[in-house]
């Protein structure tokens, strides 16, 4: 970020340590307000955090759960009828952190952000994300990478939860192992253009729609297994009313 100061005709030129100070200050401020705008969530080497939302309207700039290594078992929960959160910029659940990090929206919670990662290091496995209730959602502008670098990740979306974004991405980079189930009557899991289980990464992820749980792959290609090296991908589709859907103008490929 550039800043410019405007003053008097050689007024900083003559006092180079009030411009020192001056422009300390307004870098000082100008983190404050930027820290303000972004949500953090991290143990650290404490004891796990807890960050509940059950009212009104939450704006930040970027969402970070598990930003340190050693970091763990961190909770975000959007929940109740009403209850907006907003990213204006990147959500990351699991960014550094060692594993066990969860996302819950429930209750009619709804959660807005561009681009969402779960999963983002190779040391941030095992975190797990669950949009459960009719009215639940969690709609982002951009891509969903679910298990950008890491294995072991899941993600829940049941009883008419909404999870969608522009593109869905299982293992975007590396990794492997990571699961999605949606289940019930009005589960929808959307992506908006691709769909692509098995990206990249070493395999075995796994997508189970159930119940009546739906897939929509709206305008673009879906691939079970695009890199040579990310086999033994998985879809499942069972129960009545269950479905995943292609759009006709996209192809779907499998290996």
């Amino acid at each position: 970020m550039s800043v410019l100061v405007a003053a008097g005709e050689n007024t900083l030129m003559k006092h180079p340590l009030a411009f020192g100070a001056v422009l300390y200050v307004a870098l000082m401020t100008i983190s404050a307000a930027r820290a303000q705008t972004e949500l953090y969530i991290d143990s650290g080497t404490t004891a796990p955090m807890t960050r509940s939302f059950t009212s009104g309207s939450n704006g930040y700039s970027e969402i970070y759960e598990a930003l340190l290594v050693t970091s763990s078992n961190n909770v975000l929960i959007v929940s109740n009828t009403g209850t907006l959160l907003n990213a204006s910029g990147s959500t990351y659940i699991g960014y550094k952190g060692s594993g066990g990090n969860n996302l819950t929206i429930a209750g009619g919670g709804v959660f807005k952000g561009t681009a969402a990662f779960v999963g983002y290091t190779n040391s941030a496995a095992s975190n797990s994300v669950l949009v459960t209730g009719a009215g639940s959602s969690w709609t982002n502008s951009g891509d969903l990478n679910f298990g950008r670098y890491s294995s072991g990740n899941s993600m829940v979306v049941s009883d008419g939860g909404l999870v969608s974004a522009a593109n869905l991405y299982m293992s975007s980079l590396a990794g492997g192992g990571n699961a999605i189930q949606v289940t019930g009557l009005g589960s929808r899991l959307v992506a908006n253009s691709g769909f692509e289980i098995g990206k990249a990464g070493t395999g075995g992820n796994s997508v189970t729609i159930s119940n009546g749980g739906r897939v929509e792959n709206n305008s673009g290609y879906g691939f079970i297994g695009y890199a040579a090296t990310a086999s033994n991908n998985s879809v499942t589709v069972t129960g009545t009313n269950s479905r995943w859907s292609n759009s006709p103008s996209f192809g779907f490929y499998v290996g």
